[in-house]
């Protein structure tokens, strides 16, 4: 076994570069959720490691979202009582700024059988532009907020963490809207990271990734990845693998794939044969 990061980097100048493409995606697949398939092509066979060089995406995840999945992950689901009944709506994904938030949530909270007199809005002067907390009221109406456990998804974003009293007066946000949006995204492979990740959720399950990557970028703006050390995103197994066919999949936290759309998501790996 190498015996510092100096020789483990040493070692691994024995491999193959791989440039995955999600454009060299098959039918009906996407560019955040492909397969590759190089039919037992001899630099797949015996791979003993596999390191990321470089990974590439554009920033195209909206700050309020819904993304499909086993356990589907959302922040677009208004939930409050109006009047003593329940009320629920969605707002469209999207990039929001908090005053664009505020505007379509109140339009669309009016829309809602039964509900008349529902404004959201931000504090104004004299408070700061950058401590700016949403404001609820309805207009002589009893009404309350519901957090997050009860079953409204944007309680964080609206920075409510608690359900509210059910009443007439108005009710200030406890904390900053959070409208900063996913900071962490996950590559993902069944094949390549079967058992890479331990988890916190689940009481501790193995999560298939193969490269966390924080969003340091503004939306619409190239995500570039690139280690600062090879041994630290590195997988290595403890037999050779055959890698001939595996997949690949951009997640979230829980899983859910993160919809690129007509953007490609392109990797570098290093496929390693004598690692040992």
């Amino acid at each position: 076994m190498p015996h510092s990061v100096r020789e483990f980097n040493v070692r691994l100048a024995a491999g193959k570069l791989m440039r995955i493409s999600s454009e060299d995606k098959q039918f009906g697949e996407t560019n955040d959720n492909f397969s590759l398939n190089y039919n037992g092509a001899a630099f797949c066979q015996n791979v003993r490691a596999v390191v990321v060089k470089s990974i590439s995406f554009k920033h195209n995840f909206p700050n309020l979202f819904k993304a499909e999945g086993d356990v589907p992950a959302q922040n677009t689901l208004f939930s409050m009582v109006w009047d003593g009944a329940p009320v629920s709506f969605e707002i469209p994904a999207g990039w929001y700024s908090a005053t664009e938030l505020a505007s379509v949530l109140t339009n669309i909270a009016n829309a809602q059988p039964g509900v008349v007199g529902f404004l959201c809005e931000l504090q104004t002067a004299p408070v700061p532009t950058l401590q700016r907390k949403f404001v609820f009221s309805g207009g002589g109406v009893s009404f309350q907020l519901l957090s997050k456990t009860d079953g409204n998804t944007m309680a964080d974003v609206l920075g409510i963490p608690f359900t509210t009293a059910n009443d007439v007066s108005t009710k200030i946000a406890q904390y900053l809207p959070d409208l900063g949006g996913i900071k962490t995204v996950y590559v993902c492979s069944d094949k390549l990271s079967s058992s890479q990740m331990v988890a916190s959720s689940n009481n501790g399950e193995n999560i298939p990734v193969l490269s966390e990557i924080p969003v340091e970028v503004g939306f619409g703006e190239q995500i570039l990845y690139q280690p600062y050390e090879a041994a630290v995103d590195s997988v290595v197994f403890a037999n050779t693998k055959n890698l001939d066919a595996f997949n690949i999949r951009l997640c979230a936290r829980n899983g859910s794939a993160l919809p690129l759309n007509q953007y490609p998501l392109t990797i570098v790996l290093k496929f390693v044969y004598n690692y040992l």
